[in-house]
This record gives structure tokens, C-alpha cells and sequence, in this order.
């Protein structure tokens, strides 16, 4: 065997310049191992230098107060998918820096070696995340969970802890804030690692958020994706009033394709869509100087597992149409007015839109069509009605029916079974067409749907019950 020995050196570096995104200086750090005047072993590490603190819920980078500009990022590299594609990595990562974008947030995930070795290079702040999105309560408390949560956290933390680029690290997505055992594994967390490591961390949760629970020195997230300015106005002010003594970071923010509240089909029209809503949350976001950064939604879109309700009936219900650039990383309208948001904190860019709510007509005019005939054959046929009070009024008679051998004709059976599935039908169709663009929605229909191909289909059939035309944007001419 061989013995370990522990070897420390002090030296002083001087006249060295700090780190930052606008100015990535890195220096190259040697290591060699002599023996009887031979290198017998060296290393070289790229090294930077900085200073982050966080000060009165802000941040701060070497001295300066700092506004995070950031992009949220999928490992998803077209034909190679989730496999580690370093080309097409450094084309993502240029695509960031053309925005003037300052920072990267990994989604749902800690990110290939290289991704934090290029965010040093090329300089962007980065986050990165425990795998823990929408995580059922009670398995926070399993010991085995927790253990294996733990193990994880640490070797984030070992592997990244001193890249300068590491701005903190996410244990949590969607968990319910305000649930006591989510309390309890946050806590958990911080006793057991994060209060005796320097590393920053971060939760990200969506509203509505009744109940503070940011852990110390951490910092708070919110997702406000696919809001309108109505909405976020709402939602902002009670998540501040909370967390008012740590960062404050919006860790999404940006509108879908076919998203809620509006139908956009067109692709057009739903760049424009995508341009005025992100503008305008930019606007509403800025306005809160409590608030150091935020996070556009996606750089590019994205494929997912499995197929979603959420963003329409798309020619592939599994792409994830949520980028400022498409899946080919063709940029769309709203890449330059990000770009101009970012650099000149302004929107050059700023359709003006008529938004109409998009309803399937289908519904109204099939509900009023059957009333009218059910009433009309109600009040026409007078042993129509008797027997129809006889199944729906005086149903207790059921048994004296049988033994008086009254029998209600078929006709009158297969009518009244017509009438009833296709009211049943259009409440339920009614009610799917209005929750489809809900994540909850969304999320319980994967799992009751295990089959892939069905969820497919089925998201397909909640957007469009049958061919029917919807209610588009009126474009007014500029």
C-alpha cells in the first residue's frame, strides 16, 4: 500500500484582475510532483478570482452591485439529444453571448464537466440543480431519500465548489412550499451540508407562495413563465414582501407557443405574441428593484419524454415549443428583442397585438342545437315525457314498474341515453378544453395515461375535439 500525505503551500498572487462575466480572466495553475529533480506527476487546473456576496438581498460581484441576465438551457444537442455533443455545445453557448446574457441555468440537472469548464471560459455565471422536480411530500422524510439526496449534493458540490463561474446550486423545483415535510427536508438539507460548505443555493417555486421558505444565505427563486403582466403583478408582491433579506431571482419568465391564456397558431403571429409577452414581463420584473436577475424561459426549443397538453396541437406534441430560438436554433423575433432587453435594457422590438380569447364554437352551438331538440320532442311527445319523468323524477317507482310490467319503448331509451352522453360529453370536452394548458393538468395525465401513444393522442383530442376553427390575433397595420 502507499501512504497519503497531505501537502499545503501558501504564495500571494499580485496584481491579478478579478473574474466576471464581462471580463473572464483566467489564469493557468501548474502542479508538479518531483522526486530526485524528475516530474513525476503534474496537473493544470484553469483558475479565476472573484468576489460574491450577498448583502442586503443583493448581489454583489467584486464590490459592484450585480444584475443577473440569464437563459435557461436543456441539454438537448438535436440529433444526439441529451448526449454530451461538445459542438453543439459551444454553438449554444455562443447563441447566450449574443444576447449579453451574464449566466446559464442548467434545468433539472447538474451539467456535463465541460459545460462548467466553458461558462469559466467564456464567462457566464451558472446554476445547476438537484434532480427534485414536483417530488410527492411524503417521500421527502424516506431515509433512503434522503440519503441518496445528500450523497448527490455532495458530489455537486466537490466536483464544482471552486469553478468561478458556480453561482449556486438548486435543491428543489416545485415542491410545495407549503407543506411542513417540504419545511423539514429544507431544513434537513441545510444542518447537514449546506450551513458548513460555502456554496450558494437556491429554491425555485412556482406561486402561489403563502408561507417563506428560503433557507439562510440562500437565494429565493420564483417562475412566473407564461404569465401576463396582470398576473405577475399579482403573484410579485407577497413572494417579496417574504424574502425581502435574501436574492431574489425570477428563474423563468417568457410565453410558449400555443400557451395560455391565448391560442396562436400561426407561427407569425405567435413571434409576436412571444416578443410582447416577454416585454412586458421584462418591464413588470425591472420595475421591482428588490429583484437581481432573472431567466428567460428556454434558449431553443426542446423534446420532452412525453407528449403535453400544454402547448397545442403541434405537428409533434413532444417538442417543447418554449425557446427564443427554434429546434434547428433558428432564431426567432424574440431572440433580438432579448438581445436588445439585455444590452440596452429597452425593446426596439414591440408589436402592437389585439389578443381575442380563442374558444372552440363547437361546444355552444352543439349544446344549444341538442336543448333545443330535447325540449322540442319533451313538449311534443306526451308519453315521451311521462316516461321521461319516469326514469329521472320518479325513479323510486323502478320496481313497481317491473311488476306491472311497464316497459319504456327503445326508442325512447335510445333517445334519452343520446341526449344525456352528449351533454356528459361536451361538460367533460368543455372542461378538458380549458384545463389542457394547466401543468397540473398536464402532469396527472401522464400518469394516469402510462402509455405514450395514448397521452399523444389524447393531448391532440383535448386541443382539437374535432376540426374546428378558433378565434385568431388581430394584427393591427402599424
Amino acid at each position: 500500500y502507499r501512504l497519503k500525505k497531505l501537502i499545503s503551500a501558501n504564495f500571494t498572487l499580485k496584481n491579478f484582475q478579478l473574474w466576471s462575466p464581462e471580463s473572464p480572466v483566467l489564469y493557468l495553475l501548474r502542479i508538479k510532483l518531483i522526486e530526485n529533480f524528475q516530474v513525476i506527476d503534474q496537473i493544470e487546473q484553469q483558475i479565476g478570482f472573484r468576489q460574491l456576496d450577498f448583502f442586503n438581498g443583493n448581489i454583489f460581484l467584486n464590490g459592484e452591485r450585480y444584475f443577473i441576465k440569464g437563459i435557461n438551457w436543456v441539454e438537448d444537442y438535436k440529433i444526439d439529444g441529451s448526449l454530451f455533443n461538445r459542438e453543439q455545445l459551444f454553438k449554444d453557448l455562443e447563441l447566450i453571448k449574443q444576447l449579453h446574457a451574464n449566466a446559464i441555468r442548467v434545468l433539472n440537472h447538474p451539467p456535463h464537466p465541460y459545460v462548467v469548464y466553458m461558462c469559466d471560459s467564456l464567462g457566464l455565471l451558472l446554476l445547476q440543480e438537484l434532480p427534485l422536480k414536483s417530488i410527492p411530500p411524503k417521500r421527502l422524510n424516506s431515509e433512503v431519500f434522503r440519503s441518496r439526496i445528500t450523497d448527490y449534493l455532495l458530489e455537486m458540490i466537490s466536483r464544482d465548489r471552486f469553478n468561478v463561474s458556480l453561482l449556486g446550486i438548486g435543491i428543489g423545483e416545485n415542491l410545495l412550499p407549503d407543506n411542513k415535510n417540504t419545511q423539514q427536508f429544507l431544513e434537513y438539507l441545510y444542518r447537514k451540508i449546506i450551513s458548513t460548505l460555502e456554496v450558494p443555493v437556491y429554491t425555485n417555486f412556482s406561486p402561489p407562495i403563502r408561507r417563506g421558505t428560503v433557507l439562510p444565505g440562500s437565494i429565493s427563486g420564483i417562475s412566473l413563465f407564461n404569465l401576463d403582466k396582470a398576473q405577475i403583478l399579482k403573484k410579485l408582491p407577497g413572494w417579496l414582501n417574504k424574502n425581502l433579506s435574501h436574492p431574489m431571482l425570477v428563474l423563468s419568465f417568457g410565453a410558449p407557443k400555443l400557451g395560455k391564456p391565448k391560442n396562436v397558431e400561426d407561427d407569425a403571429d405567435f413571434q409576436k405574441y412571444q416578443v410582447l409577452k416577454i416585454a412586458r414581463a421584462w418591464e413588470t420584473i425591472t420595475g421591482y428593484p428588490e429583484i437581481d436577475g432573472c431567466f428567460i424561459s428556454c434558449i431553443s426549443d426542446y423534446y420532452g419524454n412525453y407528449a403535453s397538453t400544454l402547448y397545442g396541437n403541434n405537428s409533434d406534441p413532444y417538442l417543447k415549443p418554449v425557446g427564443v430560438t427554434d429546434y434547428q436554433r433558428e432564431k426567432r423575433f424574440a431572440f433580438k428583442a432579448l438581445k436588445s432587453l439585455y444590452q440596452e435594457g429597452k425593446c426596439r422590438y414591440n408589436p402592437t397585438l389585439k389578443f381575442e380569447q380563442a374558444n372552440p364554437e363547437i361546444f355552444p352551438i352543439l349544446g344549444i342545437i341538442s336543448l333545443l331538440i330535447f325540449l322540442f320532442i319533451l313538449n311534443n311527445r306526451r308519453y315521451f315525457r311521462e316516461n321521461f319523468k319516469r326514469i329521472f323524477i320518479h325513479s323510486h317507482g323502478f320496481y313497481t314498474d317491473l311488476r306491472d310490467g311497464r316497459k319504456i319503448p327503445f326508442s325512447h331509451t335510445a333517445l334519452i341515453a343520446l341526449f344525456s352522453s352528449l351533454g356528459c360529453g361536451m361538460v367533460i370536452g368543455s372542461i378538458l378544453f380549458f384545463l389542457k394548458d394547466q401543468p397540473i393538468f398536464d402532469h396527472l395525465s401522464t400518469l394516469i395515461l402510462l402509455d405514450p401513444l395514448l397521452k399523444e393522442q389524447f393531448s391532440r383530442i383535448v386541443w382539437k375535439p374535432v376540426p374546428v376553427s378558433y378565434t385568431h390575433l388581430t394584427l393591427p397595420t402599424n
